[in-house]
C-alpha cells in the first residue's frame, strides 16, 4: 500500500514497524552483501585491467609495437608480428624447437644468442 504524496512505500513502512535490534540486523545484513558485491566488483575489475594490460603492453612487438599474433609452430605457439614479420619465441620455447637432435647450423644460431648454463 503506497500513501500519496508521502513518497513511502509498503516496504518504508516496514522498515518503520521493525524493532531497534531487528533494524541494526537488517542494516548490518544489507551492509555485508553490499560489501560483498563491491568486493567481486573490484576482482572483476582487477582481472579485466590485468587482461587489458596483457593486451597492450606485454603482447605488442617490441620492434614496431604493432600487437603481436599467436599461430602454431611445431610443439609451441609463436608470436608473429603481422608489422614487420617478426617472429618472437617466449622462454624456453627455443630450446624446445632446438632439442636434443638439432641441426648443426641451428645448435651454433642458438648458443651464439643464449649463455650456457652454469
Amino acid at each position: 500500500m503506497v500513501e500519496k504524496n508521502s513518497g513511502m512505500t509498503q516496504s518504508d513502512h516496514m522498515h518503520d514497524k521493525l524493532q531497534p535490534a531487528d533494524r541494526v540486523q537488517e542494516e548490518t545484513d544489507v551492509r555485508n552483501v553490499n560489501e560483498e558485491l563491491i568486493s567481486a566488483l573490484r576482482t572483476k575489475n582487477a582481472k579485466i585491467i590485468a587482461q587489458a594490460v596483457q593486451m597492450y603492453v606485454h603482447k605488442r612487438c617490441p620492434k614496431c609495437s604493432e600487437p603481436l599474433q599467436e599461430r602454431p609452430y611445431r610443439r609451441i605457439k609463436v608470436d608473429e608480428c603481422p608489422g614487420c614479420h617478426g617472429i618472437w619465441l617466449d622462454k624456453g620455447e627455443l630450446e624446445i624447437l632446438v632439442g636434443p637432435k638439432a641441426d648443426q647450423w641451428l645448435q651454433r644460431f642458438y648458443e651464439a644468442f643464449i649463455p650456457a648454463k652454469p
